[in-house]
């Protein structure tokens, strides 16, 4: 882990030189986060409703890291699924550049 990530959300609020960006959510808010001049991803759980196995998530995200699925979990608080990732580069898929994936 990075020494000069802050280790807790409450840490995170607390330092002076984190902006902060909404990039929206549908089950939880969800902020791009700079701090030191990198990038990091902020989610603050507003809801249990996609996936209520607080460790279980946990687990899925760790083995996703460890095959280049997803970004390393920095922080992840099983009280409240509250969390911080790397950043990842990217845009969000939308029906419109992926197709209707219903079909």
């Amino acid at each position: 882990m990075d020494n000069s990530v802050p280790s807790s959300i409450k840490d995170i609020l607390k330092t002076k030189n984190v902006k902060f960006h909404s990039i929206g959510g549908l089950n939880n808010s969800n902020y791009k986060c700079i701090h030191n001049n990198k990038n990091y991803f902020l989610r603050i759980a507003d809801s249990a409703y996609i996936y209520p196995d607080v460790k279980e998530e946990f687990n899925i995200l760790n083995k996703a890291q460890k095959i280049s699925l997803s970004p390393n979990v920095i922080f992840f608080d099983f009280s409240n699924r509250n969390m911080i990732t790397e950043w990842i580069n990217g845009r969000m898929p939308t029906e419109k550049t992926t197709g209707n994936m219903s079909r």
